[in-house]
Formats: structure tokens, C-alpha cells, sequence
């Protein structure tokens, strides 16, 4: 029989209740917003869990917002939502998350339809972090626009100053050779603590 987004989904959830991972990885679901209690249980399953991808999936906003409310308690270390499209209120949830949360380290947003506009809120949340240190942001978007490099390089520029990433990859984000100089002159930097450039 085919996937039943709320029964068999309650299965899994049931699941990371009852036996703690450190890891989680799920692909390819979408999850209804129809069972709030589920969604709120979906998002107490991983207050836990240290690695955390969620890729290809497609959730209502109320995850985030519940994501939010135990972003104190999260143990999370990794966050990948890669290929899980965000629209600008989920950014804008995920931006008071990294400000509350404070043990991610790495947050992998690739393909998750960001455009140069609510990517300023995802650097500022990274910016204002307790600790994120590696950011993967692949494929942001221009919507109707081409992508204006040179706003997303100034964002970049005042992200990279703060000394605080040691890990960016931005591939497939157009960014031309001008555009590289802010990420060039920070590389430069004797004290810079950046590590890997994609």
C-alpha cells in the first residue's frame, strides 16, 4: 500500500519517543499539518538528537514554530534541511531558532529555494549564533531576478568579518570574481579562522 502521511508517520514518531537516537535521517516525506499533536510529538522526538537531516521533505510552518519552542532544549548539533523547500516565514522561524539554540554547530540549507532576500535573515541568524560554525547554503535563487551577487556578497562580507565560520559552501550561487573579493580579503587575514571554501 502507499505511504499514509499520518498514520504510518506516527509509527516513526512513536518510535524516536520510545528510543532515543543520536541520529536521524529521513528523506522524501511530507508531513500533514492536520495532526497538530503528531507534528508537536514529531518535534519533542528530536529535542535529543544530535544529527538531525530532514532532506526532500515538505512540512507545514507549524513544525518550525514547534522546532522554535524547544529550540533551548535541542541537543542538535547538525541541522540539514537540504532540498526542503522554506518559504520566508519558516526562514524567518529558523533565524529565532539559531538565535535561541545553542549547541548547532552546522546548518546545511542547499536547495531549499532561499533566495539573496531571506538568505540576510539565515546569515544574520548564523551571524547571531551561539555557535554555528559551518554553513552550506548551495543553489540560492533570484525569483523573477537574476541573483543580485553583489547584495549576497555584502551579506557574505559582513558574515565572514565576524570571524566566527570556519566552513562555507556556496556552489551554483553565480557569485562572480568581484564578487569574491569581501570572501578573498577575509582569507587573507592572518586571525581568520576560516577552514574550507565551496
Amino acid at each position: 500500500r502507499k505511504y499514509h502521511c499520518i498514520r504510518d508517520f506516527r509509527v516513526i514518531v512513536n518510535y524516536l519517543l520510545q528510543r532515543h537516537q543520536l541520529a536521524v535521517k529521513i528523506t522524501g516525506l511530507v508531513v500533514s499539518n492536520w495532526d497538530a499533536r503528531l507534528l508537536k510529538d514529531f518535534a519533542r522526538s528530536l529535542i535529543p538528537v544530535w544529527y538531525i537531516e530532514l532532506t526532500l521533505m515538505r512540512f507545514p510552518h507549524e513544525f518550525f514554530v514547534m522546532m522554535r519552542l524547544n529550540a533551548l532544549k535541542m541537543d542538535v548539533s547538525q541541522l540539514s534541511l537540504e532540498g526542503t523547500p522554506l518559504t520566508d516565514d519558516d526562514v524567518r522561524i529558523l533565524r529565532e531558532f539559531l538565535l535561541v539554540n545553542t549547541t548547532l554547530r552546522l546548518l546545511n540549507v542547499s536547495s531549499c529555494n532561499l533566495t539573496q532576500y531571506n538568505f540576510a535573515l539565515i546569515a544574520d541568524g548564523v551571524h547571531k549564533s551561539a555557535g554555528v560554525r559551518r554553513l552550506y547554503a548551495d543553489r540560492l535563487l533570484g525569483l523573477s531576478l537574476s541573483l543580485d551577487t553583489e547584495k549576497l556578497a555584502s551579506v557574505l562580507g559582513s558574515l565572514l568579518m565576524q570571524n566566527r565560520l570556519w566552513s562555507l559552501s556556496l556552489e551554483h550561487c553565480e557569485l562572480t570574481a568581484q564578487d569574491m573579493l569581501p570572501i578573498a580579503e577575509y582569507l587573507s587575514l592572518t586571525t581568520s579562522n576560516f577552514r574550507r571554501l565551496r
